[in-house]
Parts: C-alpha cells; sequence; structure tokens
C-alpha cells in the first residue's frame, strides 16, 4: 500500500506521540479533573498533555515533563542495589557461562504503582560448556531457541506463593520458580528445559507450599503522617517474557540475546 500524496510525516507522527502519550498521563493521572489549573496535581497534568495544535519543541518539553520530573521514567525502573560489574566480577569466584530469562507484568492491573516491579522476575541455570565450547555461532543457537520456545508467541505464566524447585546440578540447574499452582511451575521449569532439548527429570523436583500466608491485601501502615498501602509479599499475577541475556565471567558485560529493540515493541533475536 502506497502512501497518499497529501500524507504528512510530521502530523502522522505526532498523531502517533499524542496516542501513546497522552494514555499513560491519563492512567498516572486518573484520580485528577482535566484542564483544571487551579490544583498542583491537576495542573501538572493539563500542562503535560499533548494538543493538536502543539509545535515540535512544545511537544518535546511536555514529554520531558511527565518522564523525568513527574516520574513516569524512574516507575519503568524499579530502584535496585547494586554494585560495578568489574568489582563484582574480581571479588567474585570464576563461574560458568549463565542464561538469564526476565519476566515482567503482563497486565498493568497487577501492579499499581506503589507496587512497580514488584511482579518481575528472573530464572537463570549455567551452561555445562568448556571454554572452548563457548562460540559465538554456538550462543546464537541458544538465542534462537530460546525466541522460538519464549517469543512467537509471548511467553506468560502466572506466578505466586508456591515454589516450584528442580536442581539437577550435573546440568546446570538450581530453578526456583514461584508460581500460582505446582503444575504451572512444572510447566515454566519444562520450557526452560527445552532450551538445551534436556528432558525433564520428576527426581529432582522439589515442591513447597507455605504454611504461611500471603494476603492480596495486606492493609495499610502509617509512615511519616501519611497512611501507605503495605507491599505484598509472593504477589499472584501473569508475567510475560521479557528478554534473554548471556553472561560470562569472561566478558565485560552480558550478551542480549533476545528482547524487544524499543520500548512496546515486540522480542526479537539481537545476537
Amino acid at each position: 500500500m502506497t502512501l497518499p500524496t497529501n500524507f504528512d510525516d510530521w502530523e502522522h507522527l505526532k498523531k502517533q506521540i499524542k496516542l501513546l502519550h497522552n494514555a499513560r498521563v491519563l492512567k498516572w493521572f486518573k484520580e485528577h479533573p482535566d484542564d483544571d489549573i487551579l490544583t498542583g496535581p491537576a495542573s501538572v497534568k493539563t500542562a503535560c498533555k499533548i494538543k493538536d495544535s502543539d509545535s515540535a519543541p512544545i511537544i518535546g518539553n511536555r514529554i520531558l515533563l511527565f518522564q523525568m520530573y513527574v516520574g513516569n521514567a524512574k516507575a519503568m525502573q524499579a530502584p535496585l542495589y547494586g554494585l560495578p560489574v568489574s568489582k563484582f566480577k574480581s571479588e567474585a569466584v570464576a563461574y560458568q557461562p549463565q542464561i538469564l530469562l526476565k519476566f515482567v507484568a503482563y497486565d498493568s492491573e497487577d501492579e499499581p504503582n506503589h507496587e512497580k516491579g514488584i511482579l518481575d522476575t528472573q530464572i537463570s541455570f549455567r551452561l555445562k560448556w568448556s571454554e572452548s565450547e563457548v562460540t559465538e555461532s554456538r550462543i546464537k543457537s541458544v538465542a534462537n531457541n530460546i525466541y522460538s520456545i519464549f517469543a512467537t508467541p509471548l511467553y506468560k505464566w502466572k506466578k505466586g506463593v508456591e515454589i516450584f524447585s528442580y536442581r539437577d546440578i550435573k546440568n546446570g540447574y538450581e530453578l526456583r520458580i514461584y508460581c500460582y499452582s505446582q503444575a504451572e511451575g512444572e510447566q515454566v521449569c519444562k520450557q526452560v528445559l527445552k532450551i538445551q532439548n534436556h528432558t525433564f527429570n520428576p527426581d529432582f523436583v522439589n515442591e513447597s507450599k507455605s504454611r504461611k500466608s500471603f494476603p492480596a491485601n495486606p492493609g495499610t501502615r502509617f509512615v511519616l503522617g501519611e497512611t501507605k498501602k503495605k507491599i505484598r509479599q509472593r504477589p499472584i499475577g501473569t508475567v510475560r517474557f521479557h528478554y534473554a541475556q548471556f553472561d560470562w565471567a569472561e566478558l565485560s558485560e552480558p550478551i542480549l540475546l533476545v528482547g524487544a529493540p524499543y520500548i512496546g515493541g515486540d522480542p526479537v533475536v539481537l545476537i
């Protein structure tokens, strides 16, 4: 299909930016009225919303206000505690190559603003390869397997309060999967084993059910004069595949194998 003769690149781009950006602004400020400049949050909401008459610089400043100052960019990445890779590797013992699979919340309703990132989880395992067996072609083969198993279609599973453990040291697996049910955990485990065409062995399974309760609504507490919602423990919600990476002590940083090349995009093989 060809573009119409009167097609305007800028107007088309502006329309797409407005649709995506304003939807996020409205969701962020859903408890505050529209077109109100008399109260703080509502006034900021008005300033963040893109209008049809906006020029490119104005649109850029509205996005900057929302992403950097209101706090949306912070919400996109939960705070982390860590240390530089070089320091970690200088103080850690040598380790075998590792594959890490990252999963994030599938439904934004499962993660209210005060719990952003609570459903994020990862599954990792070691590759029992000798140094001479670590080649670019072999890593790419693993990446292709991950793509076919977890990205086409996008793999989803339900995270929950139970723990499904699978321990096969010989093949590099010490999996602890927080799952809604043991059957769900077993299915996730089998998908991970498919990456290297390993056979699931029930003798390596350890099922764990805690006697402790993990309420969906744990209540509130009083912090610095404000009532704050308590963070859930072992939250229940659907997660989806996000990305996969290869890490090794001999590398200065991990190699991203499969992931989305832009926010909101579909995962692709990146190696």
